[in-house]
């Protein structure tokens, strides 16, 4: 049992926070509250579904796609894919790969309009492709498609 003092106020005053916590679980009689299955560490194992439609597409695009075909393939519009290349790059991070080392952004022009286009690099298409859960994507309500390397 962890050392306390009860002072004159009605506080309580302990030596460490460890010893705070084992104190509030001997008063509340039960274990304090760790991470649940729904935590958000366990949210990011999974990918977007967004994500995923995404590096499939990159995955069956030896060129690369455009910002306009992948936010097409995706199903959104093109302001909306920005934040699905920042969830990627969340993803990437969460999993200790390097996002720069994966995806490559080259920028085009066309008549002064700068066009995005996304690639995955050789070391992308080897991690991406070895990962069943890019395999297998969800189309964007057209039922779901398998891509192929």
């Amino acid at each position: 049992m962890a050392k306390f003092t009860v002072n004159p106020d009605g506080s309580i005053g302990t030596d460490s926070p460890q010893a705070a916590l084992e104190l509030q679980r001997a008063i509340l009689g039960k274990k304090t509250r760790g991470p649940t299955s729904g935590s958000a560490s366990t949210v990011q194992d999974a990918p977007n579904p967004k994500v995923k439609i995404f590096v499939a597409a990159l995955l069956k695009s030896a060129k690369g796609l455009t910002s306009e075909q992948a936010a097409q393939v995706i199903g959104i519009g093109l302001k909306s894919l920005p934040p699905v290349v920042r969830s990627l790059n969340a993803w990437c991070k969460h999993h200790k790969v390097n996002f720069e080392g994966m995806i490559k952004r080259t920028n085009q022009y066309d008549n002064r309009r700068v066009i995005s286009l996304y690639s995955l690099t050789d070391d992308g298409r080897l991690f991406f492709a070895a990962r069943a859960e890019f395999l297998t994507v969800a189309t964007n309500g057209a039922g779901s498609k398998t891509a192929e390397a």
